[in-house]
């Protein structure tokens, strides 16, 4: 079994200035990269609704995007994990 280190695992979470008033709902819109699939720094993940905003999140490395934590449609809040990559380089698995 290949066991990923964990210093090769990237958390992909909702930004804090996106959740600057509590008051505010943050739901999880359409996601830009299924799981599997790879990632370059820069690159759009998720959009996030905030009221009548559109937040686009974005890849923080290169990488695997090996997890959604959250579902489209879903309600968040400022630091919940969206996702989570395997940098270049750590991942094992051949690609999708």
């Amino acid at each position: 079994m290949n066991r990923i280190p964990d210093c090769s695992k990237v958390v992909v979470s909702v930004p804090h200035c996106v959740g600057i008033s509590a008051s505010v709902s943050i739901r999880v819109g359409l996601w830009h990269c299924a799981q599997g699939r790879r990632v370059r720094e820069g690159q759009r993940l998720v959009e996030l609704s905030i009221g009548p905003l559109a937040y686009q999140v974005h890849a923080p490395c290169d990488g695997r995007l090996i997890k959604h934590s959250a579902d489209e449609d879903d309600l968040v809040s400022a630091g919940s994990i969206l996702g989570v990559i395997i940098k270049d380089g750590h991942d094992s698995t051949p690609e999708s």
